[in-house]
């Protein structure tokens, strides 16, 4: 586990089925069906170890929806022993030098896996942000209509003038449920007939060009 923690001081971020998931310094955001096929044990087993390593205060779990984020509490501790084992063999003398070498290749397969793992993986692109965005909305199928859905996805996924980001992105906060049901409001509220006879009198009409528009409006409602 050591091994796969995150070893750069400063924070990874990633992106994990649309969630944006920090990973710090001895860290690890590895689901529980990860650790179970690298592991090659059942899911109900790592588990239990896990919280057997929580229990002793070897490991902290945080349950982060899309995945499993591990601290290992005394990771700096773990590095620092790690180090001075390193210092000692180098003072080894060259007759060691070989077995030295060997281990240092070994350090160096270990920091590469380390890098791969802490490394800050790529934005994805805007198209599969959009996608995420599109199936976010799916659970509010039976809710809302399909075309009422539609409606609502292409305003919030107009990209900006840079082609970098979303509408929806550019907001500060962002609640699907409260947003959709704001949207619906708004739509009602837009589609109200108007009635020409409750509107306000245009101010500056003559009382001949009234009582004309008055004749007109009542025709209009005889032809109904």
């Amino acid at each position: 586990m050591i091994m796969s923690a995150n070893h750069d001081p400063e924070p990874k971020q990633t992106y994990l089925r649309g969630v944006l998931v920090e990973c710090g310094r001895g860290q690890i955001i590895y689901s529980l069906q990860t650790w179970s096929e690298r592991w090659r044990a059942s899911k109900k087993a790592v588990r239990a170890f896990f919280l057997l390593l929580n229990k002793e205060d070897i490991i902290y779990i945080e349950d982060m929806r899309v995945t499993t984020r591990i601290t290992i509490c005394k990771y700096d501790s773990y590095q620092d022993l790690g180090n001075a084992k390193e210092t000692r063999r180098k003072r080894g003398g060259n007759a060691q030098g070989t077995r030295l070498n060997n281990d240092n290749n070994g350090n160096n397969d270990n920091n590469i896996n380390r890098d791969s793992v802490g490394a800050k993986a790529p934005p994805p692109t805007l198209d599969v942000r959009k996608n995420l965005f599109y199936d976010t909305l799916r659970p509010f199928i039976n809710q809302y209509s399909k075309e009422f859905l539609r409606s609502f996805f292409d305003h919030w996924s107009e990209p900006t003038r840079d082609g970098k980001k979303m509408r929806q992105e550019m907001q500060k906060t962002w609640d699907i449920n409260l947003r959709l049901k704001k949207w619906k409001k708004n739509e009602d509220e837009w589609s109200k007939p108007k009635d020409p006879l409750s509107a306000p009198e245009p101010a500056g009409l003559s009382q001949e060009k009234k009582e004309e528009l008055d004749k007109l409006f009542e025709n209009e409602n005889k032809l109904q």
